[in-house]
């Protein structure tokens, strides 16, 4: 089941699920949601001639020396050979790799991956990613950690892919929007069959993931309906109004009114006000708090730092301070017997 601890997952283990423990990974399921940060596509290939000095590009070159070999110095040996398209020559550079010898065989096509140097017809490119040209297909790249490696995460992938997932959308709602299924869209996101594939699989999961955030907020919404909220009685905000250095706008004026409305109606009140830096939603807040003092009732305002604590302060006290309304700050460093 995909819900089963990643370390059950074929090819993990508990060694190997504590690094992916680490990525925040914890089931098979987690895995499949934890998308790839880019792709390469090692399918779009350049003549050596068109790579762009560098620039990171996919040549597509046949081999035609043996690998050569030489020794640094300890723990530095590089190997050197050189391939060709027809359109020029490229010298890869591969450090510290003896499998390389193995690996490369004179006379083969392969797909050189990696940042290109030179220009004209002679390039250069050291440690490149070296691919079958059978193998040359769009690969996921991961975030990862220390212990991790790109095709570690790649395996466990694959194997989280053979286990069935409940689709969380309806056929109905599928068909209506052109949503491709759970199954096509994980398996494109991470292995995408072509750019196309991988387009629907994005729309699908972007679609899905709004949608379950917007019905969860419609969930929480209605969940707090029948929650009874305090009820605010002098709604007047004149004397707030007249005593400000500056008069409010149309949209200020609207955004505390919809907060009234809410807050006379005996339901708890939930909004989200947003606005540029400037735009005065602080003064949308002012305005509330008064009416909440005026109403004999407490405010908080909370802030994610102190420095932005004590400018919050500043500004609600010089806004409320003239109505005899106290205005208190409130932070972790403020000592046990002022709290």
């Amino acid at each position: 089941m995909a819900s089963r601890d990643i370390q059950y997952l074929k090819g993990i283990g508990e060694v190997r699920a504590k690094s992916f423990k680490r990525l925040g990974i914890n089931t098979a399921y987690a895995l499949l949601r934890y998308y790839p940060r880019t792709f390469r596509d090692y399918s779009k290939t350049v003549p050596i001639v068109n790579a762009i000095n560098g620039e990171t590009a996919a040549l597509k070159c046949k081999v035609i020396s043996e690998v050569t070999e030489f020794f640094v110095r300890k723990n530095m040996t590089i190997y050197k050979f050189v391939a060709t398209d027809d359109t020029g020559l490229l010298e890869v550079t591969v450090y510290n790799n003896k499998f390389i010898k193995s690996r490369i065989k004179k006379g083969q096509t392969y797909i050189f991956y990696g940042k290109i140097n030179g220009f004209g017809a002679n390039k250069t490119c050291s440690s490149p990613d070296i691919v079958d040209v059978d193998n040359a297909v769009i690969t996921p790249i991961y975030p990862t950690t220390s212990g991790l490696y790109q095709s570690t995460i790649r395996k466990a992938v694959v194997e989280a892919l053979k286990l069935e997932i409940l689709d969380p959308l309806p056929k109905d709602l599928k068909e209506k929007y052109n949503l491709c299924d759970l199954d096509f869209a994980l398996n494109n996101i991470h292995f995408p069959k072509d750019n196309e594939a991988l387009q629907h699989a994005k729309y699908r999961l972007v679609f899905e993931e709004l949608f379950l955030f917007r019905l969860g907020i419609m969930l929480f919404k209605r969940s707090n309906v029948s929650k009874l909220g305090k009820i605010i009685e002098d709604v007047s905000l004149d004397e707030f109004s007249s005593n400000l250095p500056f008069t409010l706008t149309e949209t200020q004026l609207g955004a505390i009114h919809d907060c009234i409305a809410d807050m006379t109606s005996g339901k708890s009140m939930n909004r989200l006000i947003e606005g540029d830096v400037g735009s005065g939603k602080t003064v949308v807040a002012a305005a509330l708090m008064y009416l909440c003092a005026k109403s004999k009732m407490q405010c908080a305002m909370m802030a994610p730092t102190e420095i932005l604590a004590e400018q919050h302060h500043k500004t609600i006290s010089g806004f409320l301070n003239p109505f005899g309304i106290s205005v208190r700050l409130l932070t972790g460093s403020t000592k046990k017997s002022e709290k």
